[in-house]
């Protein structure tokens, strides 16, 4: 959910746009009514691009101090130095 502050949004709506762009899982560590910056970019992160990297690059921005995890296809934490191609095979095997 967009609030009336055009920047913010819901925790739930962060993360589903996460996954709708990128097909990577997070799960945000926040209390529910936790407001975040949207996250404007679009398109999909490389395959190649490791979850430390994209993590660094494409999350930790807009979330600044707030916690998250991300998950794979088993809900495990997946190690940094995996790719998201790798991740994004777990969701659909």
């Amino acid at each position: 959910m967009i609030t009336k502050e055009p920047n913010l949004v819901t925790l739930d709506f962060f993360e589903q746009y996460i996954f709708d762009m990128d097909k990577i899982r997070i799960k945000i560590k926040a209390p529910e009514n936790t407001m975040v910056k949207r996250n404007f970019y679009v398109g999909h992160a490389p395959d190649w691009w490791t979850v430390s990297y994209w993590s660094r690059v494409m999350v930790t921005y807009f979330l600044g101090d707030l916690k998250y995890i991300i998950l794979d296809g088993n809900n495990e934490t997946p190690h940094g130095n995996t790719t998201l191609g790798t991740i994004r095979n777990t969701y659909i095997s």
